[in-house]
């Protein structure tokens, strides 16, 4: 179906142009709207670093949360470490990203 759709925007847009007429597509993104988080006790906060593709560094911290026995790590872009303590039971919303995830919000539980 969206192939479909992109094909029709395509014939359109090449009538149009063929017309001398001019026209915009577009589509917007807003990466900042979490769409994912993770909750439980903090058991590890730690800042590091990891390259990105022009083999910069760039500051991650990595969080780890405890929730019924298992654990989740995620690296978030940036020094985050004031937004977690050790042993609190919180919810972290964030948009992930490629090499890190951008911290939306901290929620304590």
């Amino acid at each position: 179906m969206v192939r479909i759709l992109l094909i029709l925007i395509l014939a359109a847009s090449v009538l149009f142009a063929g017309c001398g007429g001019s026209f915009f597509i577009g589509f917007v993104s807003n990466p900042q709207i979490p769409n994912n988080s993770v909750s439980g006790i903090v058991i590890v906060i730690h800042l590091g670093t990891v390259n990105d593709v022009n083999f910069q560094p760039v500051p991650v911290t990595t969080v780890s949360f405890k929730n019924s026995g298992l654990s989740n790590t995620v690296n978030f872009c940036g020094d985050q470490q004031n937004q977690f303590h050790l042993n609190e039971s919180v919810r972290a919303d964030f948009a992930p990203g490629t090499l890190c995830s951008n911290l939306v919000a901290v929620v304590p539980l």
